[in-house]
């Protein structure tokens, strides 16, 4: 079961079809389930002893569903190609000193910027402020998306004991510059990435802040590759501090459930799919950044290279297990400041007070 939808979709249909060619006694078989669904479907479905033999998922999904008991571990399966992997996309992935999922790339968000409407990207806040009203920009304010911002204007989410300290750092800062740029010409300030990624294809707005490498495929298809590109999210000019969005990691997840015989043959397609050949296919077709560290990246991908440099500055995702109780306090937070209905400050004691209720901190 997977989310994977444009580009992604397309290749992994693709090396599905490959991987069969090459073993004609395995059907796999691909299932998509809307992201927002897929974690919870596969809870339901797993917990009761059935589900698919994989799952492609986020790094946040690990520690909750193997705590559940619905994964089953790999160490023993894949210990001949692990040591192939960036240690940090294999590290992130473990619980209880066992590995329970297999890294196929790793991503964070960055700035997008169409070459043929800006010459040189913005460096700061300041040089994208200046930019706006000229090429146009748009700035997701969801909860993820934005979340680079928190870090680059001080703020910080939890401390060691995964207690919320959203309200000790610069986080109300990073709410009075989304509210400035809402108010600033040219910017469109949203959290429908939809829309926005819509005004970038259609060269309405020039820079997009914040979008991950699972839009360039679409991106390039719409605008051609001469015109994608990536950079450094620019700094806020009070902190000179780098973006720090989140390090994420697609993974395949092995159902607890599996017999021995498809959980083998599952093992199987996740080696092929996480080979230097397959992991390059999507680098190239669906923007990925390949956790195999045999894959060879050409130094003129500006879309590969260009997230692999906001990758340095990006900071790991916290356990699921806390991480539910963040997206839907972190979001109203944002959304209240961008309307008028609350004041920064107000709305980052709610958020810290909601968050910290839920993980009972």
């Amino acid at each position: 079961w997977h989310a994977w939808q444009g580009a992604e979709d397309t290749v992994l249909k693709e090396v599905v079809g490959r991987f069969m060619s090459k073993n004609p006694n395995v059907t796999v078989k691909l299932l998509y389930v809307p992201f927002n669904q897929l974690q919870n479907k596969f809870t339901t479905e797993a917990g009761a002893g059935a589900g698919p033999d994989m799952l492609i998922g986020p790094v946040d999904w690990v520690s909750t569903l193997a705590e559940a008991g619905l994964l089953a571990p790999l160490d023993e399966a894949v210990a001949d190609v692990v040591g192939d992997f960036i240690p940090s996309t294999v590290d992130a992935l473990k619980w209880q000193g066992q590995l329970y999922g297999f890294p196929e790339s790793f991503e964070c968000v960055a700035m997008y910027y169409n070459t043929s409407l800006v010459s040189t990207p913005p460096a700061t806040t300041d040089d994208l402020k200046a930019l706006a009203a000229t090429v146009g920009v748009g700035f997701n304010s969801g909860a993820y998306h934005a979340f680079g911002y928190i870090g680059a204007f001080g703020g910080k989410l939890f401390d060691e004991n995964f207690k919320c300290v959203l309200d000790q750092g610069g986080t109300v800062d990073f709410l009075k510059f989304v509210k400035e740029l809402s108010e600033t010409p040219g910017v469109t300030v949203s959290d429908d990435g939809g829309k926005l990624d819509t005004l970038f294809k259609e060269e309405q707005i020039g820079i997009l802040l914040s979008n991950g490498p699972w839009a360039s495929g679409d991106y390039v298809d719409s605008l051609g590759a001469e015109k994608v590109a990536v950079g450094l999210m620019p700094q806020p000019n009070s902190t000179n501090l780098p973006g720090a969005p989140f390090m994420g990691i697609k993974l395949f997840m092995f159902n607890a459930n599996s017999d021995e015989e498809h959980f083998n043959a599952a093992v199987a397609f996740v080696k092929y799919f996480t080979s230097p050949e397959i992991l390059e296919l999507m680098m190239n077709r669906a923007g990925h950044l390949p956790a195999n560290a045999k894959v060879e990246i050409p130094p003129e991908n500006v879309i590969v290279n260009g997230f692999i440099a906001q990758a340095a500055s990006a900071v790991p995702f916290p356990p699921g297990t806390v991480m539910g109780a963040y997206w839907g306090p972190a979001g109203d937070m944002i959304k209240k400041v961008v309307a008028g209905e609350a004041t920064p400050e107000d709305a980052v004691a709610e958020a810290t007070r909601l968050i910290n209720e839920a993980n009972k901190k």
